[in-house]
């Protein structure tokens, strides 16, 4: 079989903390069978543009004039864009990155002579137009949906008809524990602060506001002990070279979904490190327990085995407005996950929504109230990039169930109305939000830096039409 030349890039908008651990893992999954090469286009168009990766806005002034710039310098000048390949693969993570998946796309069109492929996410979180590659006019040749670890490898063999490629029915049941380790070697790891890594895909939860459900309908894993060594691989590989890296940052939607995953985890790590090793640290997004889901001993156990801090998704500070997200746990449950992580010195990250379509005044001033024992337990990890103002998008229950939310006069994700509030009023809250932040010490910005932190471009949104159809 003839071995191809392939080169995977990402797009810019993204966080550039750690290399791509997606395109690293198809490295990993497809050589030798065929040459591989990856780049960081996120990182190399962020540093020449200077984006601001917590929001990428094609509505900034010349931001897609210089994107399709610094895309054209990559593709003319740089060293690995200009080789030439048989296949030029990008992976594109969400809907905001539609537009300028398009400007990369029509730019490697222009310049390269090679078949085109996108796959990620994007998929599978948009709607089914994007299912049909003509929808990419000429600037695209095939699309793979779900987890490429398999398909794309079957797509350089020229199968075509293996599922996922050019269809929307894909597998993610593949055994994971045989792919090999993600494979960083294309990758200068001086330039960044971290690793990813990740155990599972999916949620064994189904919040009303979230889009994993849509990509991964189920919770798939790698072994604990298959996760323990990759993560001594990795150590023993890149973080003895590279000072800078100094953790693992997991990007499973919960590393503590499941109590039995934790506990062989964390053993693992134990046995591969020791107890409190300081070679590595570690964290990632979670759930927040009480002791019947997961005892003190398992987090002390975590601790032990490296971990630093938490992401938990509290959204609100009403138990009301958790049970319409379907989250689903008490404010006594928070209190004793503060306890927990303020006990073992564990660093507790709040993510937070305001203006969920069902929440009452009463319901923010409970978010509001939640603040005081966020700094009662030393919690000061308030940001724009932990609040997030509600906003609808395809494939979230409360979305496809408008009505049933109260949800009426969509204009755009970020501007409709609710029985109980506007878009107007909901900037009001997020302002409030981040005045009473910064009156108690847990943020230091300002509220109106706050605020455009969490939404851009305000006055646009505000006057936008519709980019979302009105499902109600």
């Amino acid at each position: 079989m003839e071995k191809k030349n392939v080169l995977l890039i990402n797009l810019p908008g993204l966080e550039t903390a750690a290399p791509p651990i997606s395109l690293a893992t198809l490295k990993a999954a497809i050589e030798p069978a065929h040459q591989i090469k990856t780049f960081d286009l996120n990182f190399y168009i962020n540093k020449i543009v200077g984006l601001d990766s917590n929001f990428l806005s094609l509505e900034q002034p010349g931001i897609g004039i210089k994107i399709e710039a610094a895309a054209t310098l990559f593709f003319t000048h740089h060293p690995i864009g200009t080789e030439t390949y048989d296949v030029i693969g990008i992976s594109i993570l969400s809907i905001w990155q539609e537009e300028i998946a398009k400007i990369i796309l029509h730019v490697i069109r222009k310049h390269k002579n090679a078949k085109i492929i996108a796959g990620g996410p994007f998929f599978v979180y948009s709607d089914k137009k994007h299912f049909n590659k003509e929808y990419w006019s000429d600037n695209l040749d095939a699309f793979i949906v779900g987890d490429a670890e398999i398909s794309l490898k079957q797509y350089l063999d020229g199968n075509f008809t293996y599922p996922g490629i050019n269809d929307s029915k894909y597998d993610i049941t593949f055994n994971r524990d045989i792919i090999n380790f993600p494979n960083y070697d294309d990758f200068d790891l001086n330039l960044y602060e971290e690793m990813q890594v990740v155990q599972s895909k999916g949620c064994v939860r189904r919040c009303s506001f979230c889009t994993v459900p849509a990509v991964w309908p189920k919770y798939v894993y790698k072994s604990s002990s298959r996760m323990a060594d990759e993560i001594l691989y990795q150590y023993n590989k890149y973080y003895y070279k590279n000072q800078k890296a100094q953790k693992f940052h997991f990007i499973d939607s919960l590393i503590n979904g499941s109590k039995k995953l934790l506990d062989q985890t964390t053993n693992g790590l134990i046995q591969n490190f020791g107890k409190n090793s300081e070679k590595i640290f570690w964290g990632g997004q979670a759930i927040c327990t009480n002791q019947n889901h997961i005892p003190l001993r398992l987090y002390k156990q975590a601790a032990e085995a490296g971990l630093k801090y938490l992401i938990t998704g509290i959204e609100s500070g009403s138990e009301t407005v958790r049970w319409d997200m379907n989250k689903k746990f008490k404010n006594l449950d928070i209190l004793n996950f503060l306890m927990i992580c303020y006990k073992l010195k564990i660093n507790f990250v709040p993510l937070m929504i305001i203006g969920f379509p069902t929440e009452t005044e009463n319901d923010f001033q409970s978010t509001l109230d939640l603040l005081t024992l966020f700094k009662k337990f030393g919690v000061n990890f308030i940001t724009p990039r932990t609040t997030a103002l509600m906003s609808l998008g395809p494939n979230m229950d409360v979305t496809i169930n408008a009505k049933k939310y109260g949800i009426s006069n969509i204009r755009n994700s970020w501007n409709w109305n609710s029985k109980f509030h506007d878009f107007d009023e909901r900037i009001n809250r997020i302002y409030r939000y981040a005045s009473r932040a910064a009156e108690l010490g847990l943020t230091s910005m300002s509220p109106d830096d706050f605020v455009a932190g969490c939404v851009p471009n305000i006055d646009s949104v505000r006057s936008k039409t519709a980019e979302l159809q009105a499902i109600q």
